[in-house]
């Protein structure tokens, strides 16, 4: 009776229902097979996606890589060209600098003749300053000087000369903005030394290249008056024109001209780019001679007549030679001379020059020497050496 009640008292407690809902070996096979089956599919269709991911990539990449190659091909030949133009651009820059250090012909302006050149310009007389934005706009005026030889404001007679004109001082401008750095060390080149607005000179086979910014209403004449006062030094308050007025015979007339200049409009703004042939060394030394022949004079001393011959510039050593011949008195002689030519800004003697000492009166030659000054190239030197080192580099 008792083993019956117990067997009641497990049905009532759900045993024979928890019994009844036992899952089967069979559907849970079934059932893990499904879960695997589902993963797997999962497995391969994340694998189906990576690989087209990659497939797309690949096929951007592939495609880039096509472009790239095809770009190569058509802009080798382009790009060597460039490089080879700017191996010869530089080399000739440093060409030119190399000209610069060993004038031949013409001389650099003195610190004198510098500081009546600028008086002048940023004087009321001119509607020019040499605050210029050099380094804002000179490469936009030099693509104008390009252009501007293909203007047909150009008249037929003139355009030779004026071609001639725009070649020549695009390739000033151009080198005044390649070597900046050096210009930048110049005599008297910024206004004021904490100002470095943008530089106003340089110099270019053996001219003396200066660019001016024009105030508003500068035009055409304006620029033809400038540059005629510049090449007459009483207007600058000088003695003597620091610009060459005697050429050497085999110059064309073309080269002759002793001046070039143009007028560049930029935004309404005026530009003014002004290249002209310096001093000579010859005309260097026959100034400061005829000055001191000129104060003997003054001094009611008859300075009679002198001579000139075998005149030669030595380009590698830098030194004037000529033999000089002139009526010596007991008041004048070649000593005073010699001094006077030593005292000037661009002659000193050599160390170990020596001329003639004699008290003959009358006609005396003494063969004489001297080092032409060069304060231009003493100034750059350092900046040049950087310069050229960083450009090889």
């Amino acid at each position: 009776m008792a083993y019956k009640q117990d067997i009641n008292l497990f049905k009532a407690a759900g045993g024979e229902r928890a019994k009844s809902k036992k899952m089967s070996l069979t559907k849970k096979l079934a059932l893990v097979v499904v879960v695997v089956l589902i993963l797997v599919l999962g497995a391969v269709g994340g694998l189906f996606y990576y690989n087209y991911t990659l497939q797309a990539q690949l096929k951007v990449l592939t495609t880039k890589a096509d472009n790239y190659r095809s770009t190569s091909l058509r802009t080798t030949s382009a790009v060597a060209e460039y490089a080879g133009l700017q191996a010869q651009l530089q080399a000739s820059d440093a060409l030119e600098y190399l000209n610069l250090t060993k004038p031949s012909y013409f001389t650099n302006l003195s610190q004198t003749e510098l500081n009546a050149i600028r008086s002048y310009v940023e004087s009321d007389a001119t509607p020019f300053t040499l605050y210029n934005d050099f380094d804002d706009i000179a490469e936009e005026v030099l693509k104008k000087l390009d252009l501007e030889q293909y203007s047909d404001a150009i008249g037929v007679g003139d355009r030779a000369e004026t071609e001639y004109t725009l070649n020549f001082l695009y390739g000033a401008l151009r080198y005044m903005i390649s070597l900046r750095d050096v210009f930048g060390d110049l005599p008297l080149q910024y206004l004021d030394e904490d100002d470095d607005f943008g530089i106003w000179y340089s110099y270019f086979r053996g001219k003396t290249v200066m660019f001016f910014k024009g105030n508003e209403g500068a035009g055409q004449a304006d620029a033809e008056a400038l540059v005629a006062a510049l090449r007459d030094g009483s207007t600058l308050g000088l003695a003597h024109s620091p610009f060459a007025t005697l050429y050497p015979s085999g110059m064309s007339t073309l080269e002759q001209r002793g001046s070039r200049y143009y007028l560049v409009n930029q935004e309404n703004v005026n530009y003014l780019v002004v290249a002209i042939d310096c001093k000579t060394v010859a005309e260097r030394f026959v100034e400061v001679v005829d000055d001191r022949f000129d104060v003997q004079m003054f001094n009611v001393e008859d300075p009679g007549k002198y001579t000139l011959e075998n005149i030669n510039f030595n380009r590698d050593t830098s030194v004037f030679s000529v033999d000089f011949t002139m009526d010596q008195t007991k008041m004048f002689s070649v000593k005073d001379v010699c001094d006077a030519v030593n005292a000037s800004e661009f002659f000193h003697a050599e160390d170990s020059f020596a001329y003639p000492a004699t008290s003959v009166m009358g006609e005396v030659k003494a063969p004489l020497q001297f080092t032409v000054v060069n304060e231009a190239v003493a100034a750059m030197a350092d900046a040049a050496e950087t310069y050229f080192m960083i450009r090889e580099a």
